[in-house]
């Protein structure tokens, strides 16, 4: 359904139009997870958290996956394969993968037809939004890896769309670009998973350590229930957190901040602020200066630190699909099927091949072994 907005000048001079969403416990139901989706759910949460909780100092989380979910063929391959090394890996590994599903993009500069804001809003990569069609096909996408037994991390931009797919989510990230906005703050201080709070795209990590303080108190923020009626939540503040290290962009100049020496000053700023000094090392970014093929050195880096005595270094994040590299979108954006995609390869940021994410886990996998007791 759709209404004019002629009757409105007042109110709505820039607006033309308004349509109808579909309430979130539609498209729940639609998409519904199975017993051993909540249990792959639930359990991933709670090994998060007992890292979190110093409960347990083997294992280390390895967050990795595309930049952005665009096909469900690829990510479902994608997600096969890292099933089926877990499983040669055996339920012993110290790695806990949780695969990205990213469904939202946020843009700095944002242009109608040419910037691609990401599966829930565009799903058809047309550049007209349709977050009815964009919700579906996003849970759909989330629900195929969990119910598979395969833990999920996102990021959300907005107060609506956790009420969509939250309940899929194991670990969720509050971006460079979203780090400082007070909605979002606010919505992590609710979630349900642990949250890892970026770094500015400045590089500047104080404004993490806010996010991550103030996420862990009460606060209120306007949202829809399930049923799609306006609501108020109220939250309880959301204990667990930590910091993500991405490097930053000083006065036109890359910078990365995944070394030792700034490691230990961002724990040393956490600790000033009475928080565990928990950090995860995103090895994209300004960290590889914005070259994919420098990912695994930043990886392994990240590794090393940890093998040699820094266990607050709890995780590591790597862009990765089964296809090394991106391909290009038409410009203006004319739908997907017109572009001559492949599946399995990234649309945003380039990536990394599986066979080479998969050598990076096996490796942390050894030296994490080696490391334990």
């Amino acid at each position: 359904m759709i209404t004019q907005y002629k009757e409105y000048p007042l109110n709505d001079a820039n607006i033309h139009t308004q349509k109808e969403q579909i309430p979130p416990i539609g498209i729940i139901n639609a998409y519904p997870l199975t017993q051993k989706g909540i249990d792959t759910v639930l359990d991933s949460r709670q090994a998060i958290r007992n890292i979190l909780d110093g409960k347990n100092t083997r294992s280390m989380l390895i967050v990795h996956g595309p930049c952005s979910a665009r096909d469900l063929k690829g990510f479902e391959e994608y997600v096969g394969n890292t099933l089926e090394l877990h499983g040669r890996l055996g339920p012993d590994s110290p790695v806990i993968s949780v695969v990205r599903a990213y469904g939202q993009k946020p843009r700095t500069i944002s242009r109608k037809g040419v910037d691609w804001e990401g599966l829930v809003a565009d799903p058809l990569g047309k550049g007209e939004a349709d977050y009815n069609l964009g919700y579906g096909m996003a849970r759909k996408l989330m629900v195929s890896a969990v119910n598979r037994g395969m833990p999920i991390a996102t990021e959300f931009l907005d107060s609506v769309t956790p009420q969509y797919l939250a309940d899929t989510v194991s670990w969720n990230a509050l971006g460079a670009r979203s780090i400082e906005t007070q909605l979002l703050r606010h919505v992590a201080s609710g979630l349900s998973m642990p949250v890892g709070y970026k770094n500015a795209t400045s590089g500047d990590i104080a404004l993490a350590i806010d996010a991550f303080v103030t996420s862990q108190n009460e606060h209120t923020f306007n949202s829809i229930s399930y049923f799609g009626n306006p609501i108020f939540i109220e939250t309880k503040g959301n204990p667990h957190g930590h910091i993500v290290l991405r490097g930053g962009k000083l006065n036109e100049n890359n910078y990365t901040n995944f070394d030792s020496e700034n490691v230990s000053r961002a724990q040393a700023m956490l600790k000033t602020r009475g928080l565990p000094p928990y950090v995860m090392i995103d090895c994209s970014h300004e960290n590889a200066n914005k070259n994919h093929k420098r990912q695994p050195p930043v990886f392994l880096d990240a590794l090393k630190q940890r093998v040699d005595g820094n266990p607050g270094i709890i995780g590591i994040m790597v862009e990765s699909y089964m296809l090394e590299g991106k391909q290009p979108l038409n410009n203006p954006l004319d739908g997907f099927e017109n572009m001559n995609l492949v599946d399995g390869k990234s649309v945003t940021d380039p990536c990394i091949s599986f066979p080479t994410m998969e050598e990076l886990i096996i490796e942390a996998d050894r030296a994490l072994r080696k490391k334990s007791p």
